[in-house]
């Protein structure tokens, strides 16, 4: 399998981060939103009627234009940072608020999984020596 580029795909947006420290303890937050679509051609089946009435059915191409792939719209962080550079520790608590469902690109069928946001809890640290 190797990898393609399909269709002509648009992607813009922005992003705004605040980090506030004070002595060793710090906050972040950092929101992102995204705004992507792609217009590709896809197959589908169409039942056709002749002039007799008889029916038969045809692939064709449609034109769809749908989000890229893995992409949501809102995305948003919020950390509790600690940072002691005199023994060279650094630790994170961060809650993450993925967007609203990702899209899943298939060559037929366009579908977005997930029916709602997920937060989740990640846990950082580091000790230098």
């Amino acid at each position: 399998m190797t990898p393609q580029n399909y269709g002509t795909a648009t992607n813009y947006g922005f992003e705004f981060v605040m980090t506030k420290y004070v002595k060793h303890w710090g906050v972040t937050a950092n929101y992102t939103y995204t705004n992507s679509s792609i217009v590709q051609s896809k197959k589908y089946k169409e039942t056709v009627k002749s002039a007799d009435g008889s029916t038969t059915i045809v692939n064709s191409l449609q034109d769809q234009t749908r989000p890229l792939q893995g992409q949501s719209n809102h995305i948003a962080n919020v950390s509790l940072l600690y940072k002691n550079p005199t023994i060279g520790f650094d630790a994170q608590l961060s809650w993450y608020i993925p967007g609203e469902g990702s899209t899943l690109c298939r060559l037929i069928k366009i579908s977005t999984i997930g029916s709602g946001v997920s937060p989740s809890w990640i846990f950082r640290q580091r000790k230098g020596f």
